[in-house]
């Protein structure tokens, strides 16, 4: 099929903080780091709502008008990091019908479908000015975190930020020409429902359908027809200034709160990690975390690195400083892609735990991504390679243990799991030849299962193990358990 039109954009996160002061949509997914990282993208993501308008931005800069838009549908299949290059692809295979791609990193992230009509008027002003109780509230300055229940009940109305007239001429100058500025700023709106109100917080965009006409209506009114707890899949519907239709989106899981240190030290006999000065890259939250508590409850002495964590990393130190003395944990910074020498200046340590990772959930549509997998093969391989011959050099001969979290993703694949699955299964070859060359040198390299941690607390959700039942057993036997005497 001809492509009419191709462009690309780097979202940034000034370009985030613009849009959600003109949407109303202050969902720290988009906008705050700290938060992102603990939810199922990982990172701060693009709004679906503003790579929608770009996109039609686009077209009508291309001679497409959105005046002749009759009916739009977006499915938003995938997050788009910031940062990194979207490319918009836009195909007319027939007079009436336009069709676009969103692609980042070969990956389809958002398809959009188009069915044109004549040129429309543009919608009277809504029937309920700006400052009008009836126009309804503005978008909350924090987004709410209502239950599925609440959200089954959900309806209402929304107005625009104060500031939305004047970005939307500046950000979408051609799509306020040809749709008015109150038809623009409804559909803004809609990324403010979804994202503060309802699913709100733990949301996830997933698809949006219009009608567009020229009917004036209040700014946006929506209300739930759909809520389905077994997907956590929710459908509202709305109606704007020339549009009226509905949103679909699911109610994602809140981060997983990790056990206390409290908790732990039930389940750890006294003393039984004690004598091991530990290492753990990676360990400011997810399984790192997990294994520090554990081996912090047991009587170790921790090292625990973080790399965009810090204050998820100095909360852990605290803990474990107030249950089990000052000098039971120290943090520090490390980047695994980078040579660790300098990183880890101070210290010389009997174990060392690698959880290590970059984002899991980022396949693409290809069976193989050669860019992709060496982004694995540097933290999963290189990382580890590069910090085993580290403490080696450190051990003076001395006896040294590492764990080497592998995963049953070599087995058993789930689609767009290969590159991840190769660069496990690299590790694993390294762990065996570092063991042949090095006397004192131990490896445990088990197999892990998925287990519960913000990347995998999905929707819909999937079977996941519990990651304390799962690593203690491992930490406990891990001399044993080791390639060396496999």
């Amino acid at each position: 099929m001809r492509v009419d039109l191709q462009a690309e954009r780097v979202f940034t996160l000034r370009d985030q903080k613009r849009f959600a002061e003109f949407s109303g949509d202050r969902n720290p997914v988009h906008i705050c780091s700290a938060i992102a990282r603990r939810t199922q993208a990982g990172e701060c993501v693009v709004h679906g709502v503003h790579a929608m308008l770009w996109a039609l931005e686009e077209m009508a800069g291309a001679g497409l008008s959105p005046s002749r838009i009759a009916s739009a549908k977006v499915d938003f299949g995938h997050f788009l990091r910031l940062d990194a290059r979207v490319v918009l692809e836009v195909r007319s295979d027939r007079r009436d019908r336009v069709t676009a791609d969103l692609t980042q990193d070969g990956r389809r992230a958002a398809g959009i479908d188009i069915v044109l009509g004549p040129e429309a008027e543009r919608p009277a002003a809504p029937t309920s000015a700006p400052g009008n109780a009836r126009a309804g509230a503005r978008p909350p300055a924090n987004p709410r975190e209502p239950n599925l229940d609440d959200i089954r009940s959900a309806t209402g109305a929304m107005r625009p930020t104060r500031c939305a007239e004047r970005l939307a001429a500046e950000m979408f100058p051609r799509t306020v020409a040809a749709l008015g500025p109150e038809r623009t700023m409804s559909i803004g709106l809609l990324s403010a429902l979804v994202g503060m109100v309802a699913p709100g917080l733990h949301s996830i965009f997933s698809a949006i359908r219009l009608e567009f006409d020229a009917e004036s209506r209040d700014w946006l009114r929506y209300q739930t027809t759909m809520c389905d707890d077994r997907f956590r899949f929710v459908t509202l519907r709305v109606a704007g200034v020339g549009f009226a239709g509905s949103v679909g989106a699911f109610a994602r899981f809140p981060p997983v709160a990790p056990p206390t240190l409290a908790d732990l030290e039930r389940k750890v006999a006294p003393g039984e990690f004690a004598g091991r000065s530990a290492l753990i890259i990676g360990g400011s939250r997810g399984l790192g975390a997990c294994a520090a508590m554990l081996l912090a409850a047991g009587g170790a002495e921790v090292t625990l690195t973080y790399l965009k964590g810090a204050a998820d990393a100095e909360a852990l130190r605290a803990a474990i400083a107030r249950a089990k003395g000052a000098d039971a944990c120290r943090v520090v910074r490390y980047d695994a892609a980078t040579e660790p020498a300098e990183q880890l200046a101070e210290g010389c340590w009997t174990h060392a735990y690698y959880f290590a990772t970059n984002r899991i959930a980022e396949a693409g549509d290809a069976t193989f991504d050669i860019a992709r997998f060496q982004r694995f093969f540097e933290i999963h391989v290189a990382g580890f390679a590069r910090l085993a011959r580290l403490l080696v050099a450190r051990s003076g001969g001395a006896p040294l243990s590492l764990f080497y979290p592998s995963s049953a993703f070599v087995d058993a694949r789930p689609r767009g799991m290969t590159e991840y699955a190769m660069a496990k299964a690299a590790g694993e070859i390294l762990c065996a030849d570092l063991t042949r060359v090095h006397r004192n040198l131990r490896i445990a390299c088990p197999r892990l299962p998925r287990l519960l941690t913000d990347q995998t607390a999905t929707v819909p959700p999937v079977p996941v193990g519990n990651p304390v039942e799962t690593l203690l057993p491992l930490l406990r036997s891990e001399m044993e358990r080791t390639l060396a005497q496999a």
